[in-house]
C-alpha cells in the first residue's frame, strides 16, 4: 500500500464523515501472518519504522510492537500459517476445569474407554459446579461448556476424533425409479383406504450388541494405536423390532433374547414396557413374525384397515405372513431391496439416535466399574436386565415429533394433495431424487394397477 493510496483513503473517510455516512466507518480489524510480520521487521531495519508503515499500509505503532518481539518472531517455524506467537491470544478461563477435564480424558483413554465430545462437556460442567459451588442452572455468566469451548479445548490439547472406515451398502442400479414407484404405491393405498396417521405403521429389526462399541473415540493427535476396552462379548447380540405410528405413537419394542429358558423376574419387571421372546435365536422367523403381528400390531379396535411399511425380508412377504396380515386387517407396503436407507423411517431417522443413547448407557455402565468377572478374571457381559433397561431408555428418548417427522421425511403421511412433498428427504437438494418431484407427479397421473403389485405382500 503506497503513501498516495493512504492519502486517498483518508480523504475518502473525511468525505464520508461530511456526508454523514458513519455506518461504513466502523473499524475493521485485520490479522497478519508471522511471515508478514517478519518481512515488515526486516524492511524497518533496512529503512525506518515510518517507511515500513507506509510501504505495507499499517500503523507505525504495530511496526514498533513487532520489532520488540523480533527475537521470538524470527525463530518461528512455518510462519506462513501462523498468526500468533506461542502463549498469545485470549487467555484460558477456568484453568482448574480444563485441567480436570484433561486428566479425566487421560484416565479414560488409559483404561481404553471410549470418550466423546458430549461426555467431556458434561464432565467440564460437573467440574465447574463442584469448584464454584453453583447449581445446575445456566445462569448468565456461568460456564456452560458450549460446543465452541469444546472445539477450542480439543485444539489446545491436541485431541481429535478418530474413526474407522465403513463399507456402505450399494443400492440397485434402478433404485431411483423403484423409490418413485414405491411412493406412488403408498400414495395410491392412502387415497383408496383413507388411513389416518395413527393407522400407518413403520417397523424395522435392528441388532443390539452386548458390547456397544462405537467406531470413534477422542485420542491424542498422531496416536499409532487407538484401542477401546470392551467386555469381550462384541459378537453377542439381541434383536429389537422397533415400531411406531405416523401420529408419533411408539409401540412396544419386540425383543429376541438369545436363550430358551424364560426369566420370570425380568418379564415381571419390564413386561409392561417391552415384548420379550425367549426362543434361543436372534433371527426373526415365520413363527416370530406372526407373533410380532399378534402382540405388537394386534387387532384393530375402531378402524377397518391399517398400513404396515417394512422391508422385503423373506418372512415379511411369505404366504403365511400374507394370511396373518389379512386376519389382522393390515395392508403391507414392502420397501424395495437396497432402498431402506432412503425411505424406511427407522433406518433414516430412528436407529442412529436410538443406538446413540444405548451406547451412552453402555459407556456409563463400563465406566462405573459395576461389571462382574469370571473366576478366571475375565469380564462378564452386561446382564440381560441392564440391556433391556438400556433398550427401554433409548426408545423412550425418541420424541413423538421425531417419529412424526420421520414418516413425512419418508413420504408416508404427507398431504395427499402433494403440498408437503417437499418434506420428503430424498427430494431435497443433494439427495438421490433431487429434482424428481415433477417425475413423481407425472407418475401419479399415469399410474396403473399393475405398477403396484411389486410392493404388496398380499
Amino acid at each position: 500500500m503506497t503513501k498516495d493510496y493512504r492519502l486517498e483513503m483518508k480523504l475518502s473517510i473525511v468525505k464520508k464523515m461530511a456526508d454523514g455516512e458513519t455506518e461504513s466507518l466502523k473499524i475493521k480489524h485485520r490479522k497478519y501472518t508471522l511471515k508478514f510480520k517478519q518481512e515488515v521487521i526486516l524492511y524497518a531495519k533496512q529503512n525506518s519504522v515510518n517507511a515500513a508503515a507506509n510501504k505495507f499500509g499499517i500503523h507505525r505503532k504495530s511496526v514498533q510492537e513487532w520489532k520488540k518481539q523480533e527475537a521470538r518472531l524470527i525463530d518461528i517455524q512455518n510462519p506462513k500459517k501462523r498468526f500468533r506467537l506461542e502463549g498469545n491470544g485470549r487467555k484460558i478461563k477456568h484453568d482448574e476445569v480444563e485441567a480436570g477435564v484433561l486428566q479425566f480424558f487421560k484416565e479414560m483413554r488409559d483404561k481404553k474407554l471410549r470418550v466423546t465430545r458430549g461426555r467431556l462437556r458434561h464432565k467440564a460442567r460437573e467440574f465447574y459446579l463442584n469448584l464454584s459451588g453453583g447449581t445446575d442452572t445456566e445462569e448468565e455468566g456461568q460456564f456452560v461448556a458450549s460446543e465452541g469451548w469444546m472445539t477450542k479445548f480439543l485444539d489446545r490439547n491436541g485431541l481429535v476424533l478418530r474413526r474407522s472406515t465403513t463399507v456402505c451398502q450399494k443400492p440397485p442400479a434402478d433404485y431411483i425409479e423403484k423409490i418413485l414407484k414405491f411412493f406412488v404405491y403408498v400414495r395410491s393405498l392412502r387415497e383408496r383406504f383413507k388411513y389416518p396417521d395413527n393407522c400407518i405403521i413403520a417397523c424395522d429389526e435392528t441388532a443390539i450388541w452386548y458390547d456397544a462399541l462405537s467406531n470413534s473415540t477422542l485420542a491424542a493427535k498422531g496416536s499409532k494405536e487407538v484401542a477401546v476396552r470392551s467386555t469381550g462379548h462384541s459378537k453377542n447380540r439381541i434383536t429389537v423390532m422397533l415400531s411406531a405410528k405416523g401420529d408419533g405413537t411408539k409401540l412396544k419394542p419386540y425383543i429376541l433374547l438369545p436363550r430358551k429358558r424364560a426369566m420370570p423376574d425380568l418379564v415381571a419387571k419390564y413386561g409392561g414396557r417391552v415384548v420379550m421372546m425367549f426362543e434361543g435365536t436372534n433371527w426373526m422367523n415365520q413363527e416370530l413374525t406372526e407373533d410380532y403381528l399378534s402382540k405388537v400390531i394386534g387387532f384393530p379396535m375402531f378402524t377397518p384397515n391399517r398400513l404396515l411399511v417394512w422391508d422385503s425380508f423373506k418372512c415379511h412377504i411369505s404366504e403365511a405372513t400374507k394370511k396373518a396380515m389379512k386376519r389382522f386387517k393390515v395392508h403391507s407396503a414392502v420397501i424395495p431391496g437396497g432402498c431402506t436407507g432412503f425411505v424406511q423411517a427407522p433406518d433414516v431417522c430412528w436407529n442412529k439416535p436410538f443406538k446413540d443413547v444405548y451406547t451412552k448407557c453402555y459407556d456409563e455402565w463400563l465406566e462405573s466399574g459395576k461389571q462382574d468377572f469370571t473366576a478366571g478374571g475375565n469380564p462378564k457381559a452386561a446382564p440381560l436386565e441392564e440391556i433391556v433397561r438400556w433398550v427401554i431408555r433409548a426408545w423412550d428418548s425418541l420424541s413423538p415429533s421425531l417419529i412424526r417427522d420421520s414418516f413425512k421425511a419418508c413420504g408416508l403421511t404427507n398431504n395427499l394433495d402433494q403440498s408437503e412433498d417437499d418434506q420428503i428427504l430424498v427430494f431435497k437438494e443433494g439427495k438421490c431424487c433431487a429434482g424428481k418431484l415433477d417425475d413423481f407427479s407425472k407418475m401419479m397421473q399415469d399410474r396403473t394397477a399393475d405398477d403396484n403389485d411389486q410392493f404388496s405382500a398380499h
